[in-house]
């Protein structure tokens, strides 16, 4: 695995588990690491990148993916993909389980918090 794939994976990852406040609250960072930090890519196509994932129909952040194909390829791609979107899905199905079994578990009480009895 080179370098590129594993340095993108630790910024995608952070940048997941930091994301609160929806996907766009994550670009400014992303463009600081992206630009200004690596040199993987200019400003301008940067820019390009948001404008065509803006275009396209999904999810507001198809910027991800194509950062990575841009950068690195097909493995970018995926390494961008999984690193960003992985660890708060995994956070957020976690916590759907916990309030489930917080709701039928008896007494209710196994996974919530105190403020929350």
């Amino acid at each position: 695995m080179s370098a590129t794939l594993i340095t993108l994976a630790v910024i995608f990852t952070q940048l997941s588990l930091v994301a609160f406040g929806g996907g766009n609250s994550i670009l400014p960072e992303m463009h600081r690491q992206i630009v200004d930090v690596h040199h993987w890519m200019t400003a301008q196509e940067f820019g390009a990148l948001f404008a065509l994932a803006q275009a396209a129909p999904g999810p507001n952040l198809m910027v991800v993916p194509l950062v990575g194909w841009h950068i690195a390829g097909w493995g970018g791609l995926l390494v961008t993909s999984f690193a960003k979107f992985g660890p708060s899905s995994i956070i957020t199905y976690s916590s759907s389980i916990c309030g489930t079994a917080s709701r039928t578990s008896p007494g209710g009480a196994s996974c919530r918090p105190v403020w929350c009895r």
